[in-house]
């Protein structure tokens, strides 16, 4: 079958269009024909060999985790699915996405939002799981608290301030000047530039018994100033930044560093939002699977607003 290949550890200019072994569905896995495929971050990270410590890449190494297709197949033991059904997934690393067909563990597998096109399913997968893990899970968040997000236009803040809209929570969240308007209209109560100087003691004067929770995911001076920003007891929950422990201790102030997991339970929660016109997608920009490189090029840039997604077939 076609796919796009890393034929060695290396830039977005090393992927080529290859072609690869079918995979198959074994013991409780779904084969899925995709359709559609979400970039992350991960995927390219994944390509310039970043995580091969504990984990077992083989050549020609296809990615791509997030996926929106038609079940081709199921394997035994597997019930809630069968072919022809349309389904989103977030696939274990380092993925498989990026090419025809893709094989899931069931459990990483749940219908799409009947109310979406395949495009736009499959940018939603792995960010809405690492928002709402997040944010819900490890984060807690409540009606009334107040929460941070530290980059609120691309695709992972995109859901993080619905989900925290949602949950009643008041939501600050940074962006660039020229992402304010979209951020606002997902629902952030307070937008900030996130190349203002000064920004913590900013937000400080407008909330000066702090906040409750702040949603760390960028990396960098953002991640350390916004320590800043919590009130005592507090948590943070980031996502590719160590966590500054001692810091944290100084403060008293929680920290957490989420790795996220695949859920149906939880992708099924993310379609039911959607069909419920409580969540929307982000806004997506569409490559082919062709131009695959160049959407993995400007992944890298760091300043995607939404999601990028790769049509597959």
């Amino acid at each position: 079958m076609r796919a796009l290949v890393y034929n060695d550890y290396g830039p977005p200019d090393c992927l080529a269009i290859g072609q690869v072994s079918l995979p198959h569905a074994g013991h409780g896995e779904v084969l899925i024909h995709v359709h559609y495929a979400g970039v992350n971050p991960v995927d390219w990270k994944m390509g310039e060999g970043r995580f091969q410590a504990g984990n077992s890449c083989t050549f020609p190494l296809v990615v791509g985790r997030d996926v929106a297709g038609v079940v081709e197949d199921v394997g035994l033991g597997v019930t809630s699915f069968k072919p022809g059904d349309r389904v989103v997934a977030c696939l274990p690393s380092p993925g498989g996405g990026f090419a025809e067909f893709a094989v899931a563990p069931s459990n990483a597998v749940a219908p799409s939002p009947k109310s979406l096109p395949m495009n736009s399913s499959a940018a939603m997968p792995l960010v809405f799981l690492t928002a709402w893990q997040s944010l819900i899970e490890i984060g807690a968040l409540k009606a009334n608290q107040k929460v941070l997000i530290l980059s609120g236009a691309g695709g992972t803040g995109s859901m993080a301030v619905q989900i925290a809209r949602h949950q009643g929570a008041h939501v600050i969240a940074l962006t660039s000047k020229g992402n304010r308007d979209y951020v606002r209209a997902l629902g952030a109560h307070e937008v900030f530039d996130y190349q203002a100087d000064n920004l913590a003691e900013t937000i400080c004067a407008q909330h000066p018994e702090g906040l409750d929770l702040v949603f760390s995911n960028v990396l960098g001076p953002l991640h350390r100033m916004s320590y800043d920003t919590l009130r005592p007891g507090g948590t943070l929950v980031t996502i590719g930044e160590d966590p500054i422990r001692g810091l944290a201790a100084e403060k008293d102030i929680s920290v957490f560093d989420h790795l996220v997991r695949s859920d149906r339970d939880h992708l099924s929660k993310m379609a039911q939002l959607v069909d419920g016109g409580l969540l929307n997608p982000p806004e997506i920009t569409e490559f082919t699977l062709e131009n695959a490189q160049a959407a993995l090029e400007e992944s890298l840039n760091g300043h995607t607003r939404g999601k990028l997604v790769l049509r597959v077939c």
